[in-house]
């Protein structure tokens, strides 16, 4: 996968990113990170976001990887490339009920800022509302979706 842009004013960012992480040749896991401030803003609890901001999501671990904190030296190592490239906050949308992941998200220094709501009526999204719970000032910040 192609690493992080370095920060350049001029040029706009290459907005998604997938990364997969390889062990003894097999995909352990895979997450996706844009760096769409304008799709992070519409979804994130708070009233301001950074000019230079990450969202992670789709982030999977292979069952046979799981319990190996794979997940969250993953989510370390990437917000170590993001700060170096300029990027001030990182966001991780994950499923309130995934005890496991929101377990590697706090591991990797994350913390929780909020609820993302996302609903449909015959398919058709009506959401996704904020639910602001607390703020925070850490690094990054993690947030839930129902």
């Amino acid at each position: 996968d192609p690493p992080l842009p370095a920060p350049d004013r001029s040029e706009p960012a290459l907005s998604e990113h997938v990364y997969r992480g390889i062990v003894d040749g097999q995909e352990a896991y895979r997450m996706r990170v844009s760096l769409d401030r304008a799709e992070t803003a519409r979804l994130v609890p708070e009233l301001e976001v950074p000019a230079r901001v990450a969202f992670f999501y789709d982030c999977f671990t292979y069952p046979g990887f799981r319990g190996q904190s794979l997940y969250p030296a993953a989510l370390t190592s990437a917000m170590d490339t993001l700060r170096a490239a300029g990027y001030e906050r990182a966001y991780i949308r994950v499923h309130r009920g995934n005890q496991a992941s929101i377990a590697g998200i706090e591991r990797a220094g994350f913390e929780r800022c909020g609820r993302i709501v996302h609903a449909a009526v015959f398919g058709f999204p009506l959401g996704p509302w904020k639910r602001p719970e607390r703020r925070s000032a850490g690094a990054g910040d993690a947030g839930d979706r129902a």
